[in-house]
């Protein structure tokens, strides 16, 4: 019983609130009153100082932690305030810049006038004014054969110093390095032709001559093998042919 005595006066020190009395009296408590019971008041003696330091360590443990939890909270910086930015200085857009002129584009051909089997055309370019007389193919044999709108043109170009110039769209591909015939009557001229389908009489010089014969026959045949191997003839018929040359030399002088 001395022990607990010793144990009960511990306490006090440590804050716990016993009564004066229970100590006092717990020193002077005759051990022979107490040899009965010794053997159930020691275990409960026992418990009592066990839930006694358990309670005292875990209050430490709670005031220390909540100390803990003030310090990290001061010792956090408060947290800066967001910079506003004023907003950018609105611009004006850049005027927008005026597109470059088109280019000229050629005029239309304007038709002066149809006679009989012709027509006449007239228009202005670059290199100064074209005037054509042009006609259609009457008859294309073998008639079977599909091709292209096929055209005679006889051309003035003044700015070229071109009079009555004779020229071809045949409307297929020729043979490569082949050259037709233009049957005027019983005369026959070379005719130069080129990949794109276009022919001219070989010999400038030939024109007017065959014009003169055009004038006075009426039909003459072009003769030309295709690129797949055909023989080809187109019949253009030659009444109004008079007429739309002298209207192509009023139109270009």
């Amino acid at each position: 019983m001395r022990q607990f005595g010793t144990f009960c006066r511990g306490l006090k020190r440590r804050f716990v609130r016993i009564p004066n009395d229970f100590c006092f009296h717990s020193e002077r408590i005759k051990v022979s009153r107490f040899d009965g019971i010794r053997p159930f008041l020691e275990p409960w003696l026992l418990m009592t100082r066990r839930s006694i330091c358990i309670l005292l360590v875990g209050a430490f443990f709670m005031t220390s932690f909540v100390m803990a939890s003030g310090l990290a909270s001061a010792q956090t910086k408060k947290p800066e305030a967001t910079k506003t930015t004023a907003p950018a200085k609105a611009t004006t857009p850049a005027k927008p810049q005026q597109p470059a002129p088109a280019a000229e584009t050629p005029a239309q051909p304007i038709q002066l006038g149809s006679f009989g089997s012709w027509a006449v055309y007239a228009s202005d370019t670059a290199n100064g004014r074209v005037c054509y007389a042009l006609a259609m193919p009457k008859d294309r044999q073998p008639a079977g054969l599909i091709r292209d709108q096929a055209y005679l043109f006889v051309s003035s170009r003044p700015q070229e110093n071109v009079r009555e110039e004779i020229s071809f769209v045949l409307g297929f591909p020729p043979k490569d390095g082949a050259d037709a015939q233009l049957v005027v009557g019983k005369t026959t001229y070379v005719v130069s032709t080129k990949a794109q389908g276009n022919a001219w009489l070989k010999t400038p010089k030939d024109d007017s001559a065959a014009i003169e014969l055009m004038k006075k026959l009426p039909q003459i045949q072009l003769k030309v093998t295709s690129k797949r191997g055909n023989a080809l003839t187109d019949i253009y018929v030659m009444a109004g042919l008079v007429q739309a040359l002298n209207q192509v030399k009023r139109a270009c002088p």
